[in-house]
């Protein structure tokens, strides 16, 4: 039975979290709000909206809110090509699994913004035939409606999918539609993303094709 992989972005395909972490601080203090990593690792996993509810909560109208959020993306982007990393094996696993016939979705919470410019620095991003990002979908993480929607975009059944994620609330939405569950230990302790994964590892350096038909072996029920 084919399989098929769903890769979220941040802190999986790219390691991306300390450009967040820093960009979103400086917005902090610019508005006398001290931000310390603790408090933001609670936005992992959620879209821009939901990481200004977590840091602000109703601080802020509307307007004011979009202006923060598109300053954050802007000082974002530019931090991640001025040091763009990809997170270690994985421009080495796409092509591998093209070639071993595994349909490939990126599935992100991100703005398509920030999916254009990563995936432009990424090599291997052109094996990844659908990506999904916040603008497609009604509701973020931990809502499974991004990996559903890949998923779809794939012709794939969520059972025949696994889900390579960095956060609690990504791995979460993932079994909770059947999906085969991949933790990336980049930002969070193995043992704490081992709640909702089935597998954990700290990057996908040397990882194989069958290192994922292994992640589904591996499946709790």
């Amino acid at each position: 039975m084919k399989k098929a992989v769903l890769f979220d972005m941040d802190g999986v395909l790219v390691d991306s979290i300390p450009a967040h972490f820093e960009a979103w601080k400086e917005i902090s203090a610019a508005r006398g709000v001290a931000l310390d990593f603790e408090t933001f690792k609670r936005t992992l996993g959620t879209d821009s909206a939901g990481a200004m509810d977590i840091l602000y909560g109703g601080r802020f109208d509307q307007a004011e809110r979009d202006r923060i959020v598109a300053l954050k993306e802007e000082a974002f982007r530019a931090a991640m090509r001025r040091k763009f990393a990809p997170v270690e094996g994985i421009e080495a696993l796409l092509p591998a699994l093209r070639r071993d016939g595994w349909p490939m979705a990126l599935a992100t919470s991100a703005p398509p913004e920030n999916v254009e410019c990563m995936m432009s620095l990424l090599r291997g991003a052109e094996c990844l035939s659908v990506k999904v990002d916040a603008s497609m979908v009604a509701r973020a993480k931990p809502a499974p409606d991004i990996f559903l929607a890949a998923a779809g975009l794939l012709g794939m059944d969520p059972a025949d999918c696994l889900v390579a994620e960095d956060s609690l609330a990504g791995l979460a939405a993932a079994r909770s539609v059947g999906m085969a569950t991949l933790g990336i230990s980049t930002t969070i302790p193995g043992e704490t993303l081992a709640i909702h994964a089935d597998w954990v590892m700290p990057s996908f350096a040397g990882a194989t094709p069958e290192t994922l038909l292994g992640v589904f072996a591996a499946r709790r029920k």
